[in-house]
């Protein structure tokens, strides 16, 4: 199958659909919880909730409608303008961008944490394109011990994975 060249005017009427389904589903929404709101009459702090529902809904309704529609591109068989997977030629090419795997860390046992990047490391390197990325831990934790205790996991996941 030949993709074509990405251009915006593929994926506008994809947009136009989404944020017109969101935007009805937000307007319908908000004239109802209006309505309720209403039922005695509206008071300021009224007229402030019911901004922050449709504000919030909206959100809700986008996210939704995005969802939809990736569904039924997926159900389609069809792929999105401008996305597809690479030749065999470019696939067995060596990645010409860098790429960070982050974990974050927040108090959570060591040993866990870092079979997980291990796990992430060695899926990584049986690609063939381990050069092309760099593993960081961020480590916000407020304990002494589990500082320590991180500390001595990296260097033992270094000295285990030779990185």
């Amino acid at each position: 199958m030949n993709a074509q060249p990405y251009t915006p005017a593929l994926a506008r009427p994809r947009r136009v659909m989404v944020l017109g389904l969101a935007a009805l589903s937000t307007g319908f929404a908000s004239v109802e919880m209006h309505r309720l709101l209403a039922a005695h009459g509206t008071t300021v702090p009224e007229l402030f909730v019911l901004g922050l529902f449709a504000l919030c809904f909206a959100w809700i309704a986008l996210s939704f409608w995005s969802g939809v529609a990736g569904f039924i591109q997926l159900m389609s068989n069809q792929r999105v303008p401008g996305l597809r997977w690479p030749t065999e030629e470019e696939a067995g090419k060596p990645l010409t961008r860098r790429t960070a795997v982050v974990m974050p860390v927040y108090n959570e046992d060591p040993a866990s944490v870092f079979a997980h990047v291990q796990a992430t490391y060695e899926s990584i390197a049986a690609t063939g394109q381990l050069d092309a990325f760099d593993f960081y831990v961020l480590s916000d934790s407020t304990r002494a011990e589990s500082w320590v205790a991180e500390e001595l996991a990296w260097s033992e996941l270094c000295r285990r994975v030779g990185g």
